[in-house]
């Protein structure tokens, strides 16, 4: 299951509306690796995002947002990308 940041971005409408809505226009993901001692680690940066979309006064579906994700369904640039369509 992919992360919740990438299910949401996943309803392109829903995503596009959202960012319109609260950024004033198009946020691009741009996927990669994020150096843990900038962000705490993946549990940290996690636990800060689901913490920002509550105190945005969203529900958080804990579903969709896992302690940890497995990145290897994003083909697009990740680090952990299968070559060729393997692993």
């Amino acid at each position: 299951m992919p992360s919740g940041q990438h299910a949401f971005l996943l309803r392109t409408q829903a995503y596009q509306e959202f960012c319109d809505r609260h950024a004033g226009r198009f946020i691009h993901h741009h996927p990669g690796v994020p150096d843990a001692t900038e962000t705490g680690g993946p549990e940290v940066a996690r636990n800060r995002t689901v913490a920002a979309i509550r105190a945005a006064g969203f529900d958080v579906d804990l579903e969709l947002w896992p302690d940890s994700a497995d990145c290897t369904q994003c083909h697009a640039g990740c680090t952990d990308s299968p070559v060729g369509g393997k692993k």
